[in-house]
C-alpha cells in the first residue's frame, strides 16, 4: 500500500511540500490512527507498511523519518530525533489497543499478541507486572475468538484497526476488553504516548529546515483534518470501519506531542525500565523549529492567524485547548435536550409569577417551571421580597454572617483544561507561572490567617497528576499537628475523584482517609453547571454531573459537612440553570448535607470559553440568554433561596460582583457575606479583583441595618459586633 492518503488542495506551498519530499525519505503506516497526518499532507511516502515493519525500516536507514512505536524510539534513541510537535496519543480508553480476555486482567498466564505490537506488547508487561503477574507470551497465530475458547486465563492483544472491528465482531462479545489506554491512566494520571515522528540524525543534519518544515505540515494536517465536514466519512469508507465508532476513535485520540504527553511517555519508558523491558532511559532530543517568515506578505499572514477572529480559528484553537474535538459539536442527544430546555422555558413564559409567589410564601414546594416562570421575569423585586422573606423565616432575621478564612491553591498544575479556566497551568509548563505550594508555605500562610483572626482554610487547586494521596494526608496531618483546631475545608468533588483514580481506591476509601488525616469539610466547588450537555462544552475532561453529586452523597453520608455552588452565564440555557439547582434540591432531600448554595457568574477575562462565546460559535448560542448583570445575579440569587427550600444559608457573591452588590444581595435571599478572602487566586486570574476587610464587611452589614456575626465553616459564632 504505497498511496498515502491526501486532499486537495493539500497543506503548506508546492516548494515546502517538494522540500521535504526531496530531502526526507518518508515512511507510512497506512493505520486509521496515522490517517489525520497523512490525510493533507500531499507528500508520496517512499516505504509503507505495518507498525514493525516501519520501526526496522527507520533503524536500517531505508527511510528518513516516520511514526513509530514509542518504545522502538527508546531503544534506537542514539541514531534518531523527534519532531517536537506530533504523537499519537490517548489520555484514558484510546479504542484501538485491546486485552481481550476469558477471565479478570490480573488473572490472565499466557497472552497471544501479533508482530505488529511492540509499544502496546511492553505496556501490557507493565501493567501486568504493576500487578504482580508476569503473563507468557505467545504469538498470535490463529483466530482470536479460537484462542480464547481453547483455554483458561487467557487474553489476546490486538492493537490498530483489528481492534476496533473485533470490539463488534459477535465471537468476541462474551469477552471482556481492557482498554490498555483507560488502564494506564489509571495507574498514572498521565497519558500514554503510543506512538512518535522520529527522523534519523543524519537527516535533520543534512537539512534541518526540511525536519522542521515537515512538522509544521503534520501539524496543518490534522488541523484541517478535525476542522472538515467530510474528513471522518472519507476515514470511515478507507479503512472499512462503521463512521460512528470513527468518529469516537478519533475523540479519544490526540496527536499534540505537549508537555504533559511527553510527561507521560518518560513515566512510560521509566517503568518499562525499571522492569528490564528497556534499556537505559533516553533523554530525547528534539528538531529545533523556528518561525521563519519569509517575506511581508507571509508576514501579514502570519499576524492575521495569530490575532484573528476567524470564528474556524477559534473554534480550532478551543477544541485544542479542552482536548476534545467534539466539544462543540451539537449531537442529536443534545438537540433532545436541548429542545426539552426550551419547552421548559416557553412553560415558564405562561406561568403567572404572583402565582408562583404565592404558593412559595405558602411554603408551597415550586418546581422547575416556576423557577423559570421567575427567572424570565423582570419583576425583580417582587421576586427579591419574596426571597428575602423566606430567608428570614429560615435563619436569624437579625443577623448576617460572614468568616475569615483564606483561600489556599496548593498547586495550579492541572491536566483537565476546562474552557473556562485562567488560573491552571499544563504539568510541565515551561513558563515559569506553575508551581506546587511546599508543606512549610502552606504553614506559614495558615499562621498568617490565625494572627489575622482566621478560622479557616478553603484549599482547592488543580488536578495535579503528580499528587497521590499520600501527599493529600502528609499535608494534611501535618497541618493538624501544627494547628488542630484550624478548619480544613478542603478539595472539591472533582479533586477526590481525581485523587481516588490516582490513587486506585474508591471514592469512599479516598475521603475516609482524607477525613482522618484532617480534612474537615468538603466544599462545593467544580459544580460549574449540573448539566452534561454544559460540562461536555466547557470542561469535557471533568467530573460529570452524576459523579459530582455521588462524590457529595458519599461524603454526606459520612457526616461530612458540605457546599453547594453554581457558576453560570457562559453557554447553559436558563433552563439548565434550573435544572442544576433541581439537582442540589434532590440530593439535599436524600441527605440534608448541603451547609450553603452560593451563586456566582462566569468570569471570562483570558479563558478560552470567553473567545468561543465572543466568536459566536459556542452550541446552541442562538438559544443562549443575554450575558448576566447585576440584575440578572441579585434574580437568579432570589429564586435559588425561593427553590432551595431545603438548604438554610445562601451567600451572595461578592467576590464577583464587588461589595455594593454583595450588600444589595442581603436583600435578595442572602444571609451570609462569604469570607473577606484574605488570598484569592482562580477569580483574579480572570481579571476580577474585589477586595474587602473585616471592617468592610462589618461597615456593610451594619448599613444595612443588621448585626454582623463573624462565623466559622459549620455556621458557629466566633465573635458578634
Amino acid at each position: 500500500m504505497s498511496d498515502a492518503p491526501t486532499l486537495e488542495p493539500t497543506v503548506g506551498t508546492p516548494s515546502e511540500r517538494d522540500l521535504v519530499a526531496r530531502e526526507l525519505r518518508l515512511g507510512h503506516i497506512d493505520f486509521l490512527n496515522m490517517y489525520p497526518m497523512h490525510w493533507a499532507l500531499g507528500i508520496e511516502p517512499t516505504l509503507a507498511g505495518v507498525p514493525t515493519d516501519i520501526n526496522r525500516r527507520l533503524v536500517d536507514g531505508e527511510v528518513d523519518v516516520a511514526c513509530i512505536s514509542s518504545i522502538e524510539y527508546a531503544r534506537n534513541a542514539d541514531q534518531l530525533m523527534l519532531l517536537p510537535s506530533m504523537c499519537v496519543s490517548a489520555e484514558g480508553a484510546v479504542g484501538s489497543i485491546f486485552a481481550i480476555t476469558n477471565v479478570p486482567f490480573e488473572q490472565v498466564t499466557d497472552v497471544w499478541v501479533t508482530p505488529q505490537t511492540a509499544t502496546s506488547v511492553v505496556l501490557l508487561q507493565v501493567l501486568f507486572q504493576l500487578r504482580g503477574t508476569k503473563p507468557t507470551l505467545h504469538l498470535l497465530e490463529e483466530d482470536p475468538a479460537a484462542v480464547l475458547a481453547g483455554g483458561e486465563r487467557r487474553a489476546v492483544l490486538l492493537i490498530g484497526d483489528d481492534a476496533i472491528k473485533a470490539r463488534g465482531t459477535a465471537q468476541l462479545a462474551k469477552y471482556a476488553f481492557v482498554d490498555l489506554g483507560e488502564r494506564w491512566l489509571g495507574e498514572t494520571g498521565l497519558p500514554m504516548v503510543f506512538a512518535v515522528w522520529a527522523v534519523r540524525r543524519e537527516a535533520v543534519e543534512r537539512s534541518p529546515e526540511a525536519a522542521a518544515t515537515l512538522d509544521r505540515l503534520l501539524v496543518e494536517s490534522v488541523t484541517r483534518f478535525r476542522g472538515s465536514d467530510d474528513s471522518i466519512a472519507q476515514a470511515s469508507e478507507r479503512y472499512g470501519i462503521d463512521e460512528h465508532a470513527t468518529r469516537s476513535y478519533f475523540d479519544r485520540l490526540s496527536y499534540d506531542f505537549g508537555p504533559n504527553e511527553r510527561k507521560g511517555m518518560i513515566r512510560f519508558l521509566r517503568m518499562a525500565s525499571e522492569q528490564q523491558l528497556l534499556g537505559a532511559v533516553p533523554q530525547p532530543k528534539f528538531v529545533e523549529v523556528r518561525l521563519e517568515v519569509a517575506d511581508d506578505e507571509h508576514a501579514e499572514a502570519f499576524q492575521t492567524a495569530v490575532s484573528s477572529q476567524d470564528p474556524d480559528v477559534v473554534r480550532g484553537a478551543y477544541l485544542k485547548a479542552v482536548g476534545s474535538s467534539r466539544a462543540l459539536d451539537e449531537t442529536p442527544e443534545d438537540d433532545a435536550h436541548v429542545d426539552r430546555c426550551l419547552e421548559l422555558e416557553a412553560l415558564g413564559r405562561e406561568r403567572d409569577v404572583d402565582d408562583v409567589l404565592n404558593r412559595a410564601l405558602d411554603g408551597e414546594r415550586i418546581d422547575v417551571v416556576d423557577a423559570l416562570a421567575m427567572l424570565q421575569s423582570d419583576r425583580l423585586m417582587d421576586i427579591g421580597q419574596v426571597a428575602h422573606a423566606l430567608r428570614l423565616e429560615r435563619t436569624p432575621s437579625d443577623e448576617v454572617t460572614f468568616i475569615v478564612d483564606r483561600n489556599i491553591n496548593y498547586t495550579n498544575y492541572c491536566l483537565t483544561d476546562c474552557g473556562f479556566c485562567a488560573f491552571y497551568r499544563r504539568p510541565g509548563d515551561e513558563s515559569g507561572e506553575g508551581y506546587l505550594q511546599s508543606i512549610d508555605s502552606l504553614l506559614e500562610k495558615i499562621g498568617e490567617t490565625i494572627e489575622l483572626g482566621g478560622t479557616a482554610a478553603l484549599m482547592q487547586g488543580g488536578h495535579n497528576p503528580d499528587l497521590g494521596i499520600e501527599w493529600y494526608l502528609e499535608t494534611f496531618r501535618t497541618i493538624k499537628a501544627t494547628y488542630p483546631t484550624f478548619h480544613l475545608h478542603a478539595l472539591s468533588p472533582p479533586e477526590i475523584q481525581h485523587i481516588a483514580r490516582r490513587s486506585k481506591l474508591s471514592i469512599g476509601e479516598t475521603l475516609t482517609q482524607l477525613r482522618d488525616a484532617g480534612m474537615d469539610s468538603l466544599p462545593g466547588g467544580g459544580g460549574e453547571v449540573l448539566v452534561d450537555r454544559v460540562r461536555r462544552v466547557m470542561a469535557p475532561k471533568k467530573t460529570k454531573t452524576d459523579d459530582w453529586l455521588g462524590v457529595m452523597r458519599v461524603a454526606q453520608r459520612m457526616g461530612m459537612s458540605t457546599s453547594a455552588t453554581m457558576m453560570y452565564g457562559h453557554i447553559e440555557l436558563l433552563a439548565e440553570r434550573a435544572l442544576h439547582m433541581e439537582g442540589i434540591r434532590a440530593v439535599q432531600d436524600e441527605t440534608g448535607g448541603f451547609r450553603s448554595f452560593t451563586s456566582w457568574t462566569f468570569q471570562p477575562g483570558g479563558t478560552p470559553l470567553a473567545k468561543v462565546i465572543e466568536a459566536g460559535v459556542a452550541p446552541y448560542q442562538r438559544h443562549l440568554p443575554p450575558p448576566p448583570t447585576p440584575f440578572t445575579y441579585l434574580l437568579t440569587q432570589a429564586v435559588g433561596r425561593i427553590f432551595l427550600d431545603n438548604v438554610d444559608n445562601v451567600q451572595s457573591s461578592w467576590v464577583t460582583q464587588g461589595l455594593k452588590v454583595g450588600q444589595a444581595a442581603l436583600f435578595f435571599g442572602a444571609n451570609d457575606m462569604g469570607s473577606i478572602m484574605i488570598e484569592e487566586n482562580v477569580v483574579s486570574s480572570a481579571g476580577t479583583t474585589y477586595r474587602a476587610t473585616t471592617e468592610d464587611f462589618v461597615h456593610a452589614i451594619t448599613a444595612a441595618g443588621f448585626t454582623p456575626v463573624q462565623r466559622d465553616t459549620l455556621y458557629r459564632t466566633v465573635t458578634t459586633y
